[in-house]
């Protein structure tokens, strides 16, 4: 049995809040559960924990402040034991629940979508986000950010996006309604330049060219050598696996940057289905 990859994240051994996997060492989140923290920061400052696994360490990987959003990696992968979800978009009026609690004595997160929208963050970025209203009215939902937020039914994993911002009250503003602001998936993808397709694409086909010219070349040797580098455990290549794994999350969706919708698109399709269950290259190859 797999676990949902949705994590809690602590900060100098306190729990501040949520996050979701993109890849067995990459994980989301919003920047201020990690406040305090600086890129490149020792690892024993942040830990994370998926379901009832025990806490990895993680070290903030990049930052996009104007959005409120982090990326963490984790000191080692959690394996196949956890489902990474799958990257959705929503429409207004369906169904949403937030998994990711403070504790096991505060209620789990779910109401409807009011709809996609384009959002300015407090912290001043403007993002594609998603207006929720929640059926649990807490008048503060610090604890619940940084969770992902999936839509039903459960068992398909859908994510559509991370909760970043609560809505205060008119009237009083040390309250918060219920309405609640995430990133959408596809508009936090974006604020990482590591995780945009153009980005993702020319990494992967940069190995894909290097790999096919030595080949070409009769250097085994070389040949070899990058074989060995690309099927590595070590923290070395783990941009190499994120490559692939977010490739294949994107590609399934449809969530790329629009930028380089068209042609991407394809060559993320096409990369999704050669590397995808059941492919036979030497029967394709015919």
């Amino acid at each position: 049995m797999t676990d949902l990859a949705w994590a809690r994240v602590a900060r100098d051994g306190v729990d501040r809040g949520g996050g979701v996997l993109l890849a067995p060492r990459l994980l989301l989140t919003a920047l201020h559960c990690v406040a305090g923290v600086e890129i490149g920061d020792s690892e024993s400052r942040l830990q994370v924990s998926v379901a009832d696994r025990v806490p990895v360490q993680a070290v903030l990987e990049a930052r996009a402040e104007t959005a409120d959003l982090a990326l963490l990696k984790l000191s080692h992968s959690l394996g196949s034991a956890v489902q990474l979800p799958v990257a959705s978009r929503c429409r207004r009026g369906d169904k949403w629940f937030a998994p990711s609690r403070p504790s096991p004595t505060d209620p789990e997160l779910a109401g409807d979508v009011v709809g996609p929208v384009v959002y300015d963050c407090q912290a001043g970025g403007r993002i594609d986000a998603v207006q929720l209203t929640s059926q649990a009215v807490l008048g503060n939902y610090q604890g619940y950010s940084g969770g992902p937020v999936f839509t039903a039914p459960e068992d398909q994993h859908n994510v559509i996006g991370v909760l970043i911002e609560q809505y205060p009250d008119r009237v009083d503003h040390a309250r918060a309604t219920n309405t609640l602001f995430a990133a959408a998936i596809e508009g936090a993808m974006d604020q990482f330049a590591s995780l945009q397709t153009a980005y993702l694409l020319r990494r992967l086909y940069d190995y894909e060219d290097a790999r096919n010219e030595a080949a070409a070349k009769g250097d085994e040797k070389h040949r070899v050598t990058l074989d060995r580098v690309n099927a590595a455990e070590d923290v070395d290549d783990v941009d190499q696996k994120h490559i692939a794994t977010v490739l294949g999350w994107l590609g399934t969706a449809g969530a790329i940057d629009p930028e380089v919708r068209g042609l991407h698109q394809a060559l993320v399709n096409k990369w999704v289905l050669e590397h995808g269950e059941g492919y036979d290259r030497e029967e394709h190859a015919k």
